[in-house]
């Protein structure tokens, strides 16, 4: 399976069979096959190792790679990186900034909107966020993006008062 993902043939069954597997061997195969040379690759790992976000040390070791398919040069990977780190949760000290980053200057409305998305999934860990997505909510051009802003800001807001209740 993995001679097969690593080939380019049939990436997306192959990607998906190795998370399906699951395991240190299938989960490391996929992490190195995010930044294989073949994009339909580096698509079908990016998109299947959100499999392992079980897994601390797979789910860690491809935030790099991940944070690497940010900058690639193929469309389609970006969204699906952007959504794999949210889904990981992993490294947020690191990747909250980049998704915030992405989530106020890019031009893609669909990234802003996937990578506010995925700042949302890490919860309590992205409190600092908070601000900087009230701000979008306010002032970002898209009112689809100014929306998902709003929603998580407002989801931060009570998993903060929660955690507060609970002390």
């Amino acid at each position: 399976m993995i001679q097969e993902l690593n080939a380019g043939r049939n990436p997306g069954n192959s990607a998906q069979a190795l998370a399906d597997i699951g395991g240190e061997e299938a989960g490391t195969a996929l992490v190195r096959a995010i930044t294989n040379p073949i994009p339909a690759v580096r698509e079908s790992a990016a998109a299947a190792i959100e499999g392992f976000k079980d897994n601390p040390d797979i789910a860690k070791s491809a935030v790099k790679p991940l944070l690497e398919c940010l900058n690639d040069k193929v469309p389609v990977l970006r969204p699906i990186a952007i959504d794999s780190l949210g889904v990981l949760g992993k490294e947020p000290t690191i990747v909250i900034p980049v998704l915030l980053q992405i989530a106020e200057t890019d031009s893609d409305v669909v990234l802003r909107s996937a990578a506010i998305k995925s700042i949302g999934r890490f919860g309590t860990n992205a409190l600092t966020a908070q601000a900087t997505l009230h701000s979008i909510a306010i002032s970002d051009n898209s009112d689809f993006v100014r929306k998902r802003a709003a929603q998580v800001s407002q989801d931060l807001e009570k998993e903060k008062v929660k955690g507060s209740l609970e002390k």
